[in-house]
């Protein structure tokens, strides 16, 4: 788990486990006063927290990661239509505004933009635009009813997705903000953790100078 800690929690989380082992051999020994052990129980209440906070974190960063890569474009040559010799070039941005892959076919020498978002953020808004036109479509009294029906076809299985993907988002999101927020929060509790076991440091430096 400390592998997930951030430089502040883990320095914070070595003082503690260092100072907490110092006071449990003092008490052991019967040169501190069990009820002393008090300092030693704060410890265990920050280690728990920041542990916590830690899996939580790691758990929202994975989240937005996994959902970064489950769009998946497909994308293929224009020219010899194979994906085999695509190589990733870059990010170009839409005039509409989603971000979109950028490749490179090393067999026709040709670079491309493959029109599709690559990110569920973007995605959504292409998914939104995409049943927008489909339903202008169908407002055109030039298209007959079979192609009509094809098209609203199409259009309910879009919005079918959008809805699936819509919850997925905001949780994603939702956590990742959760976790950011509870970032702040954390790091001015570790600060004045920081200085309480300062000032604990102190005493038991002083009691101990006293015992000698």
């Amino acid at each position: 788990m400390n592998q997930y800690l951030n430089t502040r929690e883990r320095e914070l989380v070595k003082a503690a486990v260092q100072f907490k082992k110092r006071a449990q051999n003092l008490i052991k020994s019967g040169k501190l006063a069990a009820e002393h052990g008090v300092v030693a129980e704060t410890c265990d209440r920050l280690l728990e927290q920041v542990y916590s906070h830690a899996e939580n974190r790691l758990f929202a960063l994975q989240q937005h990661e996994n959902l970064k890569k489950s769009v998946q474009d497909n994308a293929q040559c224009p020219r010899c239509k194979s994906k085999e010799y695509l190589k990733l070039r870059g990010v170009d941005v839409s005039e509409k505004g989603w971000k979109m892959n950028k490749y490179f076919c090393r067999r026709c020498h040709i670079e491309f933009v493959w029109n599709r978002p690559n990110n569920p953020w973007d995605m959504l808004k292409f998914m939104e635009d995409f049943i927008q036109q489909l339903e202008l479509s169908m407002q055109n009294p030039a298209i007959d009813e079979e192609t009509k029906g094809q098209t609203r076809q199409v259009k309910e299985h879009m919005e079918q997705n959008l809805a699936k993907l819509i919850p997925v988002i905001e949780n994603a999101d939702k956590n990742l903000q959760d976790v950011k927020e509870k970032d702040e929060q954390m790091a001015q509790m570790l600060h004045e953790f920081k200085n309480y076991l300062l000032i604990e440091k102190i005493k038991l430096d002083t009691w101990e100078n006293q015992q000698h």
